[in-house]
C-alpha cells in the first residue's frame, strides 16, 4: 500500500511530513485510518498489561471494545470497497 503522506518524499521538516499525499481515494484513506487505529488500540491493549493490575482492567477493556468496533469498521469497509473495484453489488446478509 502505498504511503498516505508525503513523508519520504520531502525533507525530514516535522512541518512537511504532515502533508497528505494527492491521489489517494477517500474510501482508502478511510480503510488506511481504520487500519492504523486498530493496530494503535491493540497496542494500547497491549501496554496496559505492564500497569498495576487495577489501573490496567479498566484500559485493556476499553482498548479492546475500541478493537471490535474498528475491526468491524474496517472489514465493512474493506468489503464495500473490494464489491466496488468488481463492480458488484455490495449485499449483506442477516
Amino acid at each position: 500500500m502505498a504511503p498516505a503522506t508525503k513523508r519520504i518524499e520531502n525533507p525530514p521538516d516535522p512541518q512537511l511530513r504532515i502533508q497528505r499525499r494527492e491521489g489517494i481515494a477517500g474510501d482508502l484513506r478511510l480503510i488506511m485510518y481504520a487500519n492504523y487505529s486498530l493496530f494503535l488500540n491493540l497496542v494500547g491493549a497491549f501496554e496496559s498489561l505492564s500497569q498495576p493490575l487495577l489501573l490496567s482492567v479498566g484500559n485493556f477493556y476499553t482498548h479492546l471494545a475500541s478493537v471490535c468496533d474498528l475491526a468491524e469498521d474496517f472489514l465493512f469497509r474493506v468489503r464495500t470497497w473490494a464489491a466496488e473495484c468488481r463492480g458488484q453489488p455490495v449485499t449483506f446478509d442477516p
